[in-house]
């Protein structure tokens, strides 16, 4: 018996390439084949010719070879003993492989294999090729080597073959009625998923699946397992995430699109002499910020504090064309650290005309000094404020979130001058790459 599975075509790849490989067996009624696609070897079905030979001989033949008897399964000798080994290709109780699976027809077998090499569904394909190593005589423990199924596999699936045939073969579920999780299901369930339990009376304030399954039962009358809900989450591409804390603007919804457009517009029709730019400060702490990292398994990587927290300010302007920065250092924040920050925009641009400073309301940005200083700017710097606690409509406000993720964020420094050294490297480098790009984008 051979040890590799029977098929005329490559059991796994289905290709019919192959080049003939000398059998490993001392019988043999035709060469090996070994598949050219993907190197899989297996032994071609015994062909009709030696079927009729043993039907011929009447199990009683003995082959010669190399002077040694061989007896096929079933011999006996004269004395009334087997001289056949025994064999691992008997089921339980005795019966042979070949039987416990009924006999078809070749043109059944065909078919068969047809729908064999046209199926792309793993398991299934393993039913089959169970089916084909059973008829061609192997055992369960041989075939639970070649599949890598268990032998208890092979008898439940021989089992359902006896008594539904091909058709066992397949999986039932798909007869089990429509598709729970539907196009209108899964968009129901998008809906829910971006709006809030309050919002459909429930008292948490946070989704869970077995919540979400319970509130698609009331809204679509579907009821699906908390694992199928774990699949229909995966469809819409739901994710679990950390909210960001917002503060509601206190003006009216009106009176903020008007601020917002009317800033929109100074940007967008920014005459050529003049110039815009989002301020914002930013706090440099010495203690580092705690942030997401990758770690191997079981490990935790700690991040040494330095203890006694020091703390120095940026005030950075972003200009709207060039996208680049400009920042001045203080140890603390106050209104003189937003004045030297207009002083050093107006030495920066001293050929614009007018210099157009969009800000948030922070206090520092109208103080009375801030007020007598602009007077004595010859009316060349404006300030545009941003309605209250609308951060998204300051650009700057992403370049120190930037800042904070590549500098800040679990960082090793053991003094603030390193940290701060890290900051300029980082604020430097960052400008020369936007300016870079800016002149490759005016180039072309």
């Amino acid at each position: 018996m051979s040890r590799y599975p029977v098929a005329s075509h490559c059991p796994d790849c289905g290709s019919k390439d192959f080049k003939r490989v000398k059998p490993e067996g001392r019988v043999a009624f035709t060469d090996d084949r070994k598949c050219t696609a993907c190197g899989t070897r297996y032994t071609p079905p015994t062909p009709p010719w030696a079927a009729v030979v043993f039907v011929l001989l009447n199990h009683r033949a003995r082959f010669s070879c190399n002077g040694e008897t061989l007896v096929f399964r079933g011999f006996e000798s004269k004395n009334g003993n087997s001289t056949a080994k025994p064999r691992a290709d008997t089921a339980q109780g005795g019966i042979p492989m070949s039987n416990i699976v009924p006999e078809v027809s070749w043109s059944v077998k065909e078919k068969m294999r047809k729908r064999f090499q046209n199926c792309r569904i793993a398991a299934v394909r393993v039913h089959y090729l169970i089916i084909f190593n059973l008829w061609n005589g192997r055992g369960a423990r041989l075939i639970e080597t070649i599949l890598g199924v268990h032998n208890t596999t092979v008898y439940r699936v021989a089992k359902r073959f006896r008594e539904l045939g091909e058709a066992s073969l397949w999986d039932g579920r798909e007869d089990n009625g429509a598709e729970k999780l539907s196009e209108t299901y899964l968009g129901v369930l998008n809906e829910v998923v971006r709006s809030s339990p309050l919002d459909h009376g429930w008292r948490r304030p946070t989704w869970t699946r077995e919540l979400l399954v319970e509130t698609m039962v009331r809204k679509t009358g579907v009821r699906i397992h908390v694992g199928t809900m774990s699949r229909a989450l995966a469809l819409i591409q739901a994710r679990r995430g950390k909210p960001r804390p917002r503060v509601r603007c206190p003006w009216h919804p009106a009176a903020k699109t008007r601020r917002l457009n009317k800033v929109a517009h100074l940007v967008a029709s920014l005459p050529r002499h003049e110039v815009a730019v989002y301020e914002d400060e930013v706090d440099i702490h010495l203690n580092p910020k705690i942030g997401l990292d990758w770690m191997g398994l079981g490990q935790q990587k700690e991040v040494m504090t330095p203890g006694q927290n020091q703390k120095r300010y940026l005030a950075g302007a972003l200009d709207v064309r060039t996208g680049q920065v400009h920042w001045v250092e203080a140890e603390k924040k106050d209104a003189w650290l937003f004045l030297d920050l207009l002083k050093t925009l107006t030495m920066v641009y001293a050929g614009a005309r007018e210099i157009h400073v969009i800000l948030d309301n922070y206090k520092i940005h109208s103080s009375h000094v801030v007020g007598i200083a602009l007077a004595h700017f010859a009316r060349r710097v404006r300030l545009h404020f941003l309605p209250p606690y609308c951060p998204d409509h300051n650009r700057i406000e992403r370049l120190w979130q930037d800042l904070h993720a590549n500098v800040t964020r679990n960082h090793q420094c053991p003094g603030m001058t390193e940290l701060m050294r890290e900051v300029r490297y980082y604020l430097r480098k960052r400008s020369r790459r936007t300016m870079l790009a800016v002149l490759q984008r005016s180039a072309a």
